[in-house]
C-alpha cells in the first residue's frame, strides 16, 4: 500500500451528509491537498522522505512529492 492510499483509508466522509458524488469530490480534494501540503515523513516515522523541521523542499530524495506519496510504505509504522 502506498503512503497516499494509507492516508486516504483513514479519511471517512459521512454518507448521510454527502452524496456519493460529493464524497468522491471531497476525497479528490483531500488527496491533492495532502500531496501538495505535506510529506509522508511528517506523518509516518521511518518514511524515507522527511523534510527538516519547519523546512519545505529540504527532502534528500531527488523525486517529486507525488513520487514520495506513491512509494510503497512496507515496514513503516
Amino acid at each position: 500500500m502506498t503512503y497516499i492510499d494509507a492516508a486516504m483509508r483513514g479519511i471517512k466522509i459521512d454518507s448521510e451528509l454527502f452524496t456519493q458524488v460529493e464524497q468522491g469530490r471531497l476525497k479528490e480534494i483531500i488527496r491533492e491537498l495532502l500531496i501538495i501540503s505535506s510529506c509522508p515523513g511528517e506523518i509516518w516515522k521511518g518514511a524515507p522522505c522527511r523534510p527538516a523541521a519547519g523546512g519545505v523542499g529540504l527532502c534528500t530524495i531527488a523525486q517529486s512529492c507525488d513520487d514520495c506519496w506513491e512509494m510503497d510504505q512496507e515496514g513503516v509504522s
